[in-house]
């Protein structure tokens, strides 16, 4: 019920804000005649299964003033673009947003067997807001672990030629926003199977505005979350 009534207002801002925001700036690359590789395909070649990743880093936070153990994690996307002219741009210009980062949440005494991974909206900077508000909620109230992952092009991920984060996530650059998209549900799945490794038993997913986008895509693909 809280994330439903602060999502609405938080849409309304975004939608006004979206307007704004690609008015200062359009999309530079019409990649219309790309849409190819896209049309027809099966959904387990659009949103391939993930492997386990080994090159999770995991770094606790030095400075930490609330009474559960945060810890970063980082490791590199297993993206992999489908449209050919696409991929220099992929892997060159927007060489940042190969990383995927990760905040992890969970009791001083240890993780617990359950986890919840909380997908943020667009223009989303840092996890700040959420980590200091309503993710403690979900922490306490749901007995849950939370893991609070960055999307493509925001926060660490953004490139330093974006004029603000998410913006090459949604654009008029429609191949550059599918695959933002595709690589959005293959690094939080990615991030659901590391999890599965340390010992968690459920692993749900929720997410706020795109956020909320990327979880309802979760839950029409294989393997699917314990829940959403």
């Amino acid at each position: 019920g809280r994330m439903q009534g602060f999502g609405g207002p938080v849409d309304k801002v975004v939608g006004a804000l979206s307007r704004v925001l690609h008015g200062l700036r359009g999309a530079s690359n019409n990649t219309v005649a790309d849409l190819g590789p896209y049309l027809d395909v099966p959904p387990e070649e659009l949103y391939p299964a993930p492997a386990v990743p080994r090159d999770v880093k995991v770094t606790r936070a030095r400075f930490n003033l609330s009474p559960r153990a945060v810890s970063t994690l980082k490791w590199h996307s297993q993206h992999v673009v489908l449209c050919p002219h696409y991929r220099a741009r992929h892997a060159s210009d927007y060489l940042v947003n190969q990383r995927v980062v990760a905040r992890w949440n969970h009791p001083a005494s240890g993780p617990r067997r359950r986890a919840l991974i909380y997908v943020h909206g667009w223009l989303e900077p840092g996890p700040w807001v959420e980590e200091a508000s309503f993710l403690p909620l979900i922490h306490n109230e749901l007995g849950v672990d939370v893991l609070h992952i960055q999307l493509p092009f925001h926060g660490s991920r953004n490139p330093k030629s974006a004029l603000f984060h998410g913006e090459f996530f949604w654009s008029a650059d429609l191949v550059r926003t599918l695959e933002a998209v595709r690589q959005s549900a293959l690094d939080v799945r990615t991030l659901m199977a590391w999890l599965r490794t340390q010992g968690y038993e459920e692993v749900g997913v929720t997410g706020l505005s795109l956020g909320g986008s990327i979880t309802m895509l979760l839950a029409c693909v294989e393997p699917t979350p314990d829940y959403v």
